[in-house]
């Protein structure tokens, strides 16, 4: 049985927000859009809750994570425009062209989004995926170009069988990688998740077009070099 190369984002690789956030936010910065005076705190709770994932403490992180999203909605319950949260200016100009909030859309709190994803992350690490996914749909409609949240929706999908569904998200991520603070792991990871979704829709060349891909960018990634060596053994000979 073939492993899924395209795993979700490992905890080792998730920041402690807090250690990027010493300043009062800049309330004209979309990337940063503080609710109310108390976004320290809940900036604290979401560090103990990923502290808690990587611990494997997944009950206690869920819960954490949960409490922080219930905030946000009782925070933001009269809001009746589209709600976007964003991890950069240029994320934002995305969005709203201008960096600037809209009368049909605005920019909260970009921590609610990362809620959203560790309480499906945790989900994920408890084997309840179906439960992950309603949780990082949210994330994706109010960070639609973020590659991340699309590569870990992708991810789910494509743990469910659903490649169809799991190659238009990691397409999706592929084209919103550049935006990323990461580009270059976050266009690697979905191109990854694209080539596993491709071989499994039987479509062998593209795939092996998408490893070489993200080859090109870290030829030192050992994932896509065992798919093509998979794929150099597994292709159907042309007759």
């Amino acid at each position: 049985m073939r492993i899924v190369v395209a795993a979700m984002l490992t905890l080792a690789a998730v920041p402690a927000y807090a250690q990027h956030e010493q300043a009062a936010v800049p309330a004209a910065s979309p990337a940063n859009v503080a609710a109310d005076a108390n976004w320290k705190e809940r900036l604290e709770r979401l560090d103990k809750a990923i502290d808690q994932m990587k611990a494997k403490q997944g009950e206690t992180a869920l819960a954490g994570y949960s409490a922080l999203i219930a905030d946000y909605e009782r925070l933001y319950a009269a809001e009746k425009r589209t709600l976007y949260c964003a991890d950069s200016d240029g994320e934002a100009r995305a969005y709203v062209p201008g960096i600037t909030t809209a009368d049909k859309a605005t920019f909260v709190e970009k921590f609610w989004c990362t809620a959203l994803w560790g309480k499906a992350f945790a989900l994920v690490d408890l084997q309840r995926v179906n439960e992950a996914i309603p949780h990082l749909t949210r994330a994706v409609a109010m960070a639609p170009e973020r590659a991340q949240y699309l590569a870990e929706l992708g991810y789910v999908y494509q743990a469910l069988k659903d490649f169809r569904t799991s190659l238009d998200l990691y397409t999706r991520a592929v084209d919103a990688a550049p935006l990323a603070p990461d580009p270059d792991f976050q266009l690697g990871r979905a191109l990854r998740g694209v080539g596993f979704d491709l071989i499994e829709l039987g479509r062998w060349d593209e795939a092996e077009a998408a490893f070489r891909r993200a080859l090109s960018i870290n030829p030192n990634d050992e994932k896509s070099k065992g798919e093509l060596e998979y794929i150099a053994k597994n292709k159907p000979k042309r007759s």
